[in-house]
């Protein structure tokens, strides 16, 4: 399993065109989060995507502090336009797209890219692990009975210790106000295992019998 943060163009280009060639991608955005409440306010500051084996994060709206090992991608019309060009050829090739609660990041995502937008929305196929988790009980009960790191630590046995270390930096950090402000690395390794935690609460045998497939191997 490579995991890697990219922050040129050209390398960029070369990943996306593999996921390209892929019959499933999983796709998972970080925002700034500046409001609980209104969802409205809040912009991606990064993008994590994988074929369930390359695990990458794109971050380009991260505020930068100071040591910080990585930078951003610059936010260019070249890369917006290598981005349009990668949405729009998953809904042409009819790749499927893996991913937590769905129409929130493609939200998130159609504010930065125009191939993306509520008459486009219909046009992308999905696996959704949060719909299929309600379809397989739709009676859960407890604290978010069906957030991502409450599913995979259930059904895969699995943890998110890179969420525990930014829980940590933000305690020593007092200035810290949103994601964006999480060192670079430190939130594409917690972007990364999400998506990690995607795939495999997706394979793992109790939601996954509620899809019309397994999740298709590469082609």
């Amino acid at each position: 399993m490579g995991r890697k943060i990219i922050t040129n163009l050209t390398e960029l280009t070369k990943f996306l065109n593999i996921m390209l060639c892929q019959k499933c991608i999983c796709i998972d955005v970080e925002t700034n989060s500046k409001n609980k409440i209104d969802y409205m306010e809040d912009r991606i500051c990064g993008i994590a995507i994988s074929d369930y084996t390359e695990y990458i994060y794109i971050p380009y709206r991260h505020t930068l502090i100071k040591d910080e090992i990585y930078t951003n991608l610059n936010f260019s019309p070249k890369f917006v336009q290598i981005m349009n060009k990668f949405f729009k050829e998953i809904q042409k090739r009819k790749i499927y797209i893996l991913n937590h609660n769905l129409l929130f990041d493609l939200m998130m995502l159609s504010w930065d890219f125009k191939t993306i937008s509520s008459n486009t929305i219909n046009n992308y196929k999905f696996h959704d692990t949060i719909i299929l988790t309600h379809l397989y009980d739709n009676s859960r009960k407890g604290n978010k009975p069906y957030a991502l790191k409450t599913l995979a630590w259930e059904f895969c046995d699995l943890n998110n210790t890179s969420e525990q270390e930014i829980k940590a930096y933000k305690k020593k950090h007092r200035e810290i106000k949103t994601y964006a402000d999480i060192p670079i690395e430190m939130l594409g390794e917690y972007a990364m295992d999400d998506l990690y935690m995607t795939c495999l609460l997706y394979t793992s045998p109790s939601p996954r019998d509620l899809s019309t497939s397994r999740m298709p191997s590469s082609a």
